[in-house]
């Protein structure tokens, strides 16, 4: 397992141009093409690891499958906060229906079934020996087991995420990116957008 840093950065869509130039004066690499990314994530009957989110509770996980551009390559992945850092497990899978259908066991968080889609636009660029990653056109819905989504939600916000897997780069993270730090969690938003919570 390797740490790593991971940090979103306060960009509205009224100023994402502001960031792009910001981009573009560091001479930012596209490092290939946008894609589409379709997540389905995890919880535990009492939502604890949207509440342990929403409280920045650490240990605390967080569960999902995932595929890119509508391609039925899944992989399950496991996003993990720690007071050491933050580190993701990621495994292929054929088909998630089980797990859909089913649920997973988890060792903390005990059975845990889909519970939410977020669908997005992903966009990829590196400046600055950092990764940053620009999301748009996000949408969340609700799951539901016959695989219909419902309760459907768009929100209008960007969000930017700056990552390195050298921990150590966290000084330079500080320096080099202008911006406000925020704690932003898509799949804490799409809870709340679509339970109500």
């Amino acid at each position: 397992m390797s740490f790593r840093i991971e940090e979103k950065i306060s960009i509205t869509k009224e100023n994402l141009f502001i960031f792009y130039n910001f981009l573009a004066e560091n001479k930012a690499l596209n490092l290939f093409p946008s894609r589409n990314i379709d997540s389905i994530y995890f919880d535990n009957e009492y939502f604890q690891m949207f509440y342990d989110s929403e409280e920045g509770v650490v240990p605390r996980k967080k569960i999902r499958t995932r595929k890119y551009n509508n391609l039925n390559n899944y992989l399950l992945e496991k996003k993990i906060s720690s007071s050491e850092g933050r580190f993701k497990i990621s495994k292929k899978i054929i088909d998630p229906k089980d797990f859909y259908k089913f649920g997973l066991i988890d060792d903390t968080y005990g059975v845990c079934k889909p519970k939410l889609r977020v669908f997005y636009k992903r966009s990829y660029f590196k400046v600055l020996n950092f990764r940053v990653t620009i999301d748009t056109n996000i949408k969340f819905q609700k799951f539901s087991i016959n695989n219909k989504f419902f309760e459907n939600s768009i929100s209008d916000e960007v969000v930017v995420e700056v990552k390195s897997n050298n921990i150590l780069d966290y000084n330079d993270f500080q320096k080099k990116f202008p911006f406000t730090k925020i704690r932003f969690s898509k799949y804490s938003k799409g809870i709340a957008s679509v339970y109500g919570y």
